[in-house]
């Protein structure tokens, strides 16, 4: 091999090392890039997903799980203390407070409301419906107004009475313009109550909202009634209301034994009684 050719060897052989060490310096760049990108995007999934569970929690929007069974059956809503504005920010100021107890679970599946569990979910002040369906509570009524209204409609746990004229949606009475009209919800045994809860119609009952005990209506709900239980012998009257414009009245009393309770209509603003809930809080 003459110079000629020698140093055309040589200077073949020094660019493929150039090349190859090329080669390699990109991929290494590559994968150095890929690794930033590849972190980057498990940052911005993790904060996007911790922004949301704090949002849900903030809302008071979680999974309910089953203290004894671990199962997750619906949702819980919980109901802060007026003095807390956020409990879940870690940045808020004053910072907050990892022990700080809920006073109040609202534990639902899908919109029926199924149990209230006080102090953070203490077993000793857990509350239970027991006017509600799956508690072995039984509705009745005076009348109906037909098929898709039935008295079962107000004991199964949905206060806003979604599906109006579906058997999900409002008990409505049959006798328009006449009263009384009484719808009773009677429990599965003797119970021992000291809340009762009325929910009648929302004026816009094809799309309602979540009620509250300042929630009025002008159009469709109960305007006098009382509040009853059974003392085993007759009913007593724990409470009348007359004039009433509030979807949701809430009654509480000392506790009582009983094993049904109802409201006694005797006024409605369209002249029929629509009911969406009736509901008897207790231990």
């Amino acid at each position: 091999m003459n110079a000629s050719e020698e140093r055309k060897s040589t200077k073949k052989v020094n660019q493929t090392k150039l090349e190859k060490k090329g080669r390699i310096s990109f991929l290494k760049k590559l994968k150095k890039i890929n690794r930033k990108r590849l972190l980057s995007q498990t940052v911005a999934t993790s904060l996007i997903l911790l922004v949301g569970i704090g949002a849900m929690a903030q809302m008071g929007l979680l999974p309910y799980i089953d203290k004894k069974t671990s199962k997750k059956y619906g949702w819980f809503r919980t109901e802060l203390p007026q003095n807390v504005t956020n409990i879940w920010n870690p940045f808020a100021n004053p910072p907050p407070n990892p022990t700080l107890q809920l006073p109040k679970e609202y534990i639902y599946a899908g919109d029926r409301l199924l149990a209230i569990e006080e102090n953070g979910g203490s077993n000793q002040n857990n509350r239970t419906n027991h006017a509600l369906a799956t508690n072995g509570g039984t509705a009745t009524s005076s009348s109906q107004f037909n098929s898709n209204f039935p008295p079962s409609a107000a004991n199964n746990g949905d206060r806003k009475g979604t599906g109006y004229a579906t058997p999900d949606g409002t008990w409505t009475d049959g006798t328009s313009g006449v009263f009384p009209d009484w719808l009773q919800v009677e429990f599965n045994g003797s119970k021992t109550i000291d809340e009762i809860n009325v929910i009648t119609i929302q004026n816009g009952y094809t799309n309602p909202i979540e009620p509250t005990e300042t929630t009025t209506f002008t159009s469709y709900g109960i305007t006098d009634y009382q509040v009853q239980y059974w003392d085993g012998s007759g009913w007593v009257t724990i409470e009348s209301v007359t004039g009433n414009d509030k979807v949701w009245r809430k009654f509480t009393f000392t506790p009582i034994t009983t094993t049904k309770i109802r409201v006694y209509i005797t006024g409605a603003a369209y002249g029929l009684s629509n009911v969406v809930e009736l509901e008897a809080w207790g231990s």
